[in-house]
Formats: C-alpha cells, structure tokens, sequence
C-alpha cells in the first residue's frame, strides 16, 4: 500500500516496533514493508535504505507477475 510506504519511509530511522504502534499495522508487515524498499544503498551506520518508490515498483512488479503461467514460458 503507497500510503504504508510513504509513511514508513518518513520514520524509517525509528525502531520497527514504534513504527507499528504508530500506524496501527503488525510488526511483520513492517518487517516485510522495509524489506520491500530496500534499494541496496546503506545510511552512515550501516543500516540498509529504504525508498518508497521501490517498494512501490516491487509490488506492480508482483502484481503483473501473478495468475497463470503460460505454457511456453
């Protein structure tokens, strides 16, 4: 959800469980949300970035991929 990604993305240096308390969402989908933006860059100390517009490209990515394969691929 864009409204999740924008908002994660405006307190991503706060810890995961005070970002859950704070948007009324589970941990784990936290979790899976910053997975979801990760875009391969690190902050200052070390910790992975995280890009809303990423994880908002990695859903429509998801999105088109799923139903039925078809048979030639």
């Amino acid at each position: 959800d864009l409204r999740m990604s924008r908002g994660l993305g405006d307190v991503y240096k706060r810890q995961a469980k005070d970002i859950s308390t704070e948007m009324g969402i589970s941990l784990s989908a936290v979790y899976c949300e910053l997975k979801r933006g990760r875009d391969g860059t690190r902050y200052e100390d070390a910790r992975l970035t995280y890009k809303a517009d990423v994880a908002q490209l990695n859903v429509q990515k998801s999105l088109e991929r799923r139903g039925r394969r078809s048979a030639s691929a």
